[in-house]
C-alpha cells in the first residue's frame, strides 16, 4: 500500500536531524522522480477539539533535504502541495475524545486504558459517520517566504473548503444562542431534518456525564468557528 514509516520517537539531536533528512529525502524522491503522492499524518492522533491547524514543523522537515542556497518557498514548491478538507458528520470517538480533554482541563493529564488507542482507532475507522466529504483545494503555488505563511495558507484553504455539516452548525448554534450567521450553510446543505438532527447530537450528548456536553458540543461547534474566523 506504498506506506512508509515515520520515526517519531528517535532519541538523540543528531539522530533525529538524520531520521528528518532521511525522510524529507524519501518524500522529495517520491514525489519528484517516481511521481507518487504523499499523505502524511501531522501528528500522533487527531485533534481532540474539533481544531486542525498546519503544523509548520511538519512542513519544516518537508523541505530539510533542500540545497542551502535554496530558499523554503522554492523547495517547497518543488513539492507541488495540495489542501485536501474531509468532514464527516458524526465523530465515532467524540465521547472518548470529551473525557480524555475534561481530564486534561481539571486533571492537568489523562491516562489512557490498555488497548484504548487501539480501540479509538478500530471505532475511527468502522463508526457511523454519517455525511461524509472530500474537498480538494488548488495547489499552493506562492513563493512562500517561510513555513508559517505556508500553513497559514493551507489552513486557509481547508477551511474555506470544509464541508460544514448539520452536526456543526447546530452545536454552534446552541453555544451562540442561535447565531443567524450560520443560515448561508444551513442553506447550502439542501433539504436536511433539522430536528432528527438535533435529536441525534442531543442523543450522544446525553450518553456522556454534564460535564463533558460543553467539550463535546464544542468540539462539533469548532469547525464553523475556524470558517468564520478565514472568512466565507
Amino acid at each position: 500500500n506504498k506506506s512508509f514509516i515515520v520515526k517519531r520517537s528517535v532519541i538523540g539531536r543528531r539522530e533525529k536531524l538524520a531520521a528528518l533528512k532521511e525522510l524529507s529525502a524519501y518524500i522529495h524522491h517520491s514525489l519528484a522522480v517516481e511521481k507518487q503522492s504523499i499523505w502524511i499524518a501531522q501528528r500522533e492522533g487527531r485533534a481532540k477539539d474539533g481544531i486542525d491547524s498546519t503544523e509548520t514543523a511538519v512542513l519544516k522537515m518537508l523541505v530539510l533535504n533542500k540545497p542551502r542556497e535554496e530558499s523554503f518557498g522554492e523547495a517547497f514548491a518543488q513539492l507541488h502541495p495540495l489542501p485536501v478538507a474531509v468532514s464527516y458528520e458524526w465523530d465515532p470517538c467524540d465521547m472518548v475524545k470529551a473525557r480524555e480533554l475534561y481530564a486534561l482541563q481539571t486533571e492537568g493529564s489523562y491516562e489512557k486504558a490498555e488497548h484504548e488507542d487501539i480501540e479509538s482507532i478500530y471505532q475511527g475507522i468502522v463508526g457511523e459517520k454519517g455525511h461524509i466529504e472530500v474537498a480538494f483545494g488548488e495547489e499552493l503555488t506562492e513563493p512562500f517566504v517561510d513555513a508559517d505563511e505556508a500553513a497559514e495558507a493551507i489552513d486557509r484553504q481547508i477551511y474555506r473548503n470544509y464541508r460544514l455539516q448539520a452536526s456543526h452548525l447546530i452545536a454552534y448554534e446552541q453555544l451562540h444562542d442561535g447565531n443567524p450567521s450560520t443560515g448561508q450553510w444551513k442553506q447550502a446543505l439542501g433539504v436536511v431534518d433539522w430536528q432528527a438532527k438535533r435529536a441525534t447530537l442531543q442523543a450522544r450528548l446525553s450518553k456522556v456525564p454534564e460535564q463533558h456536553r460543553s467539550i463535546m458540543l464544542a468540539a462539533y461547534a469548532n469547525p464553523v468557528q475556524r470558517r468564520l474566523q478565514f472568512g466565507n
